[in-house]
């Protein structure tokens, strides 16, 4: 028997233990609702057992909805299929052109309290099984001002950057970052804090994408700041390579750190609106495959449903470091989209060989990747010393003549 859609086997035979006939006929049995089928070869002594599969089939969807600031909302939402499938729903800010997945909303209602900023917003229902995936009709929700008009079209005050969100890492690690909504999306600045980390191992500060969990951030936006003059990424060493003197800022007592970061929505490799981009702690290019120092703290551009802040519970409509968006009703494709023309960009996390990515396609081996760095150090030491010095290069490293 197999897949009608992969042609991979639909499913293995399980042989009868102690079985020793060697006569007796094949049969078929068909469970109660025919959801599974069972063939027995008694002459092999096997049996097989076939699971019907059915794609999901939308039974309720949710209907448009219009309400005032401060009221309830509830969507509903229901379909069936075998196996049963489950139920994800996710909103869109822009019309339909991207999607993100609502955390926590994994039930076939979704309840939230509306908000002004809400207008205009887009739901659906994703339902998923074994067969595939099947969505609802977006919805549109319109959200109206207490005297019956439209929402105000100017963004209230609490639109303006705000919020302080603090990540624990998995070694304790803790970093905070300042603010987390309501970004610019042209020189934003952030001021970001961390404790607790490793000070034997150095980190990036940046923009970047996520991935998920376990899986490295990237690309990140605006790449490495190897001149120091971008300030759009910081790196945070207190025993760095000997080009990284005068880049790296060294840990303080208990691996800690301070910096501030001036980070745009997107570059020519990456678009936040398009990818879930959080800012994250992650080791640098010397221990690139080390996840243990990976902290990410969601962030939320103007335009994007905000993020839970220390001073309010977790948004259940704002991206967290786990969830990916949905890009199936835009134009781009995929997190490293290049500006929307479905160019992507498969990262390389391989230990010690990496500088972080900005999207574009750099060479793998630890050499060019240490060179690159050194150059950028070199420019920068040029520009702030006296003609006399020179620098000649040998392989990946840098020697100063006497």
């Amino acid at each position: 028997m197999y897949d009608t859609a992969t042609f991979a086997p639909a499913a293995a035979p399980v042989a009868l233990e102690g079985n020793q006939s060697q006569l007796g006929d094949a049969c078929v049995a068909v469970t109660r609702g025919g959801t599974s089928v069972y063939v027995s070869s008694p002459a092999e002594g096997k049996i097989t057992k076939l699971g019907l599969r059915m794609s999901p089939k939308v039974t309720q969807a949710p209907t448009d909805r219009t309400v005032a600031p401060g009221d309830e909302v509830a969507l509903v939402a229901a379909a069936e299929g075998t196996p049963q499938p489950t139920v994800s729903w996710s909103v869109s800010p822009d019309g339909g052109q991207t999607w993100t997945k609502i955390t926590d909303a994994a039930e076939n209602t979704y309840a939230f309290t509306a908000r002004a900023t809400q207008d205009g917003y887009r739901y659906r229902a994703d339902f998923t099984n074994a067969a595939g995936t099947t969505r609802t009709t977006p919805v549109t929700l319109t959200v109206e001002a207490p005297d019956g008009g439209p929402s105000p079209t100017t963004p209230p005050a609490s639109s303006a950057p705000s919020g302080t969100k603090t990540v624990t890492g998995t070694d304790g690690q803790k970093l905070t970052v300042t603010p987390v909504n309501g970004l610019a999306t042209e020189n934003q600045t952030l001021k970001i804090t961390g404790s607790g980390y490793d000070e034997r191992k150095g980190i990036y500060v940046a923009l970047c994408v996520d991935n998920g969990p376990g899986e490295l951030p990237t690309p990140c936006v605006g790449g490495v700041d190897m001149t120091g003059g971008s300030h759009s990424s910081a790196w945070i060493s207190s025993d760095p390579p000997d080009y990284g003197q005068d880049l790296a800022t060294p840990y303080g007592t208990g691996g800690t750190f301070a910096v501030e970061l001036t980070v745009d929505a997107k570059d020519a490799y990456t678009d936040c609106f398009k990818a879930t981009c959080v800012l994250a702690t992650r080791a640098d290019h010397t221990l690139s495959g080390d996840r243990s120092q990976d902290v990410k703290v969601p962030v939320s551009f103007t335009g994007q449903p905000p993020v839970g802040t220390d001073e309010t519970p977790t948004d259940p409509e704002g991206p967290t470091g786990g969830t990916t968006p949905d890009t199936s009703g835009g134009t781009g494709a995929g997190g490293t989209g290049a500006g929307g023309t479905g160019t992507t960009t498969t990262p390389a996390a391989t230990a010690g060989g990496s500088l972080a990515s900005t999207g574009a396609t750099i060479g793998t081996a630890a050499g060019a990747a240490l060179l690159l760095t050194a150059t950028g150090w070199y420019l920068r030491r040029r520009a702030r010393t006296t003609a006399g010095g020179q620098i000649r290069t040998a392989g990946s490293e840098l020697y100063p003549d006497s």
